[in-house]
């Protein structure tokens, strides 16, 4: 049996490596982003101040000078060191900005289109591998379920059949006399088992963002009582007792108690 599961393991590994290479390697650039903006990109040096924060509808009306068409998702506030972000978001046709305002002068400081640029190159290998969507999503979806079978058949591979070996699973037991064959098949299969504690992780999220049956059952596995949804809400329309004075008033209380 275990010559049949090393054989499959070994196509697997074949048929899903350079796929979950390229999803892990993007998927930490992503990860990491902003710290590597920090690094590769000049920073927005602003003087801390006592000034008040601009409030919610000025920077909307600030942002909207420069994009007025399009749909503002939402507004992040920092401390006054920090710009505040007015970003943009919109489905169809596909709209992904941010607006970057002085918190107390209300001066514009920089834009960024979050659909361009290195970052957004990333994503779309993360996610497409660099292909048509239609294709490229299939083949990393159905990766990841490659993947998934290759981790549990190298722990298969790697369980011990006997106490004997059992102490070799879990650690290094090298020799003088050990040859290079046996260290690289150690290397292999003690990291491997350690590493596959995280990697059913990662398979894990993965396959509930790619599958919705998956996204269900774990959902449901979880407690979940209704429907998992996930939606986008519609900024365009406002409750009539959501004035901008009782959004910006919220916006004070919550500056004071954080």
């Amino acid at each position: 049996m275990k010559k049949i599961t090393n054989k499959i393991h070994l196509v697997l590994g074949l048929g899903s490596g350079l796929v979950v290479f390229i999803v892990a390697i993007t998927g930490c650039l992503w990860v990491f982003r902003e710290e590597i903006k920090a690094v590769t990109q000049e920073e927005l040096i602003i003087e801390n101040s006592n000034d008040d924060f601009l409030s919610i509808t000025e920077a909307e009306k600030i942002a909207h000078t420069v994009y007025p068409d399009k749909l503002i998702h939402g507004i992040l506030y920092d401390d006054t060191s920090e710009p505040i972000e007015a970003i943009f978001y919109q489905t169809e046709p596909l709209f992904y900005s941010s607006v970057f305002i002085h918190p107390t002068q209300g001066t514009i400081l920089k834009t960024e289109n979050h659909l361009t640029g290195f970052f957004a190159f990333v994503l779309d290998g993360h996610i497409h591998l660099w292909l048509p969507e239609a294709i490229g999503t299939q083949i990393v979806k159905w990766s990841t379920v490659l993947f998934l079978l290759l981790v549990i058949s190298g722990i298969y591979l790697w369980w011990p059949r006997n106490k004997k070996n059992k102490k070799q699973r879990f650690k290094f037991d090298w020799k003088s006399t050990t040859k290079w064959k046996r260290k690289n098949f150690d290397l292999h299969s003690i990291f491997g088992f350690y590493v596959s504690i995280f990697a059913l992780i990662f398979i894990l999220t993965g396959l509930i963002m790619a599958f919705p049956i998956v996204n269900k059952a774990v959902y449901r596995a979880m407690g979940g009582q209704k429907e998992a949804t996930f939606l986008i809400p519609d900024g365009s329309k406002r409750d009539s007792t959501d004035t901008p004075k009782s959004i910006d008033q919220l916006l004070q209380k919550l500056q004071k108690e954080y």
